[in-house]
């Protein structure tokens, strides 16, 4: 039990350390705070977005492709943004444009 205890607590102390410290993290995690970090190490078709829906961490994430699903504030905010995105995807890559195809939906698709 001891050793799942200082196993976990290590775990949580270098994932804490890692994503503190910016773009040191990048090369091994991918966690990220604003576009720029991804950018800098992933090039320009990727965002830092949210991991999951429920707005968490974020990491690098590539810009969506044709078809993908996307959200119109996203493509409001722009790329590259200083401001934590509130989707999980990132906004629709070069030369696409988030599409709303029902109007009840929260969501379009990259066309």
């Amino acid at each position: 039990m001891l050793r799942v205890l200082t196993a976990a607590l290590f775990g949580f102390l270098l994932w804490a350390w890692l994503s503190r410290n910016g773009s040191q993290a990048m090369v091994i995690t991918g966690v990220c705070e604003i576009d720029s970090e991804c950018i800098k190490w992933k090039g320009d078709d990727s965002c830092c977005a949210s991991w999951d829906t429920r707005q968490g961490l974020g990491v690098c994430k590539p810009m969506g492709n044709r078809g993908q699903p996307c959200q119109m504030s996203n493509e409001m905010q722009g790329h590259p943004s200083d401001i934590k995105r509130s989707f999980w995807r990132c906004p629709c890559g070069p030369g696409l444009q988030c599409v709303y195809l029902k109007k009840d939906l929260p969501y379009g698709l990259c066309l």
